[in-house]
């Protein structure tokens, strides 16, 4: 917990605390001494009463300090996430069809069937500019397939082949599985600083709803270390396969110490 989150909670508790033990506590016994008449002095240990008028003021402004103090610790919090993932990016008007968002999955699905693609459809995120598609794909296609999608005629006569693509993987209970992301865009759309931002932050999100369907889950370091292997080796390298499994052993050795 940051400490601008921490000052507040502690805040607020003590106020809270403070004001339920004022308004809970029970009252002072009836006695016969007039109110103009006070004690000469208290007994040794007595508790003077005093009126509760200006405590219950006081804890009243202590919970308005309190939730003024809340209100910026939260608007810093929050610039903290746009910096971090920018601000969602909205349809432009007089969009191409293909690209806006009743068009998208309708001439995604055209495509991929049109041009006898090995990639599936698996996920069209549609929730802002511009639409992704998200794929599954045979397994060690990695970016091959759906650079050859983006290179098929039907797609480029739809798209202009402007925008971008990526690939990724993760495991589930059946093994690991890959999916590949197209980011068709017009040409003369922008990519600034905050669409670059939002880019990785919506695939991730892409990737947390695929995980979300197929069961998965982040691969662990030994089998990170294990695909690189069988990539290096069909690629024919001797020598980086030798050094990842150099590294596999140690890494091994120490997961076995945990």
């Amino acid at each position: 917990m940051n400490r601008p989150t921490a000052m507040v909670l502690a805040c607020l508790t003590l106020a809270l605390g403070f004001a339920a033990g004022r308004w809970t506590e029970a009252p002072p016994p009836l006695t016969d001494t007039p109110a103009a008449t006070p004690p000469r002095s208290a007994a040794p240990g007595t508790v003077v009463e005093q009126e509760s008028a200006p405590v219950v003021a006081s804890s009243a402004d202590a919970l308005a300090a309190c939730e003024k103090q809340l209100a910026l610790v939260t608007s810093i919090m929050d610039a903290q996430v746009t910096e971090r993932v920018g601000t969602p990016v909205s349809f432009p008007d007089d969009l191409p069809e293909p690209y806006t968002y009743a068009g998208f999955e309708p001439a995604v699905r055209n495509a991929v069937e049109s041009c006898d693609s090995s990639l599936e459809l698996a996920h069209i995120d549609c929730s802002e500019f511009p639409c992704m598609a998200f794929f599954s794909q045979p397994r060690g296609s990695m970016n091959h397939a759906v650079g050859a999608l983006r290179a098929c005629h039907v797609w480029r006569q739809t798209f202009r082949d402007h925008g971008g693509q990526a690939n990724s993987r993760f495991m589930t209970d059946e093994g690991l599985v890959e999916y590949s992301v197209a980011v068709p865009r017009p040409a003369d759309s922008d990519f600034d600083d905050n669409a670059s931002k939002r880019w990785h932050s919506r695939l991730e999100e892409g990737e947390a709803a695929l995980m979300e369907v197929w069961g998965g889950r982040e691969l662990t370091e030994l089998e990170e270390i294990d695909e690189s292997i069988k990539f290096w080796r069909r690629a024919g390298n001797e020598e980086r396969v030798r050094e990842l499994e150099a590294r596999r052993a140690r890494v091994q050795i120490g997961t076995d110490r945990e």
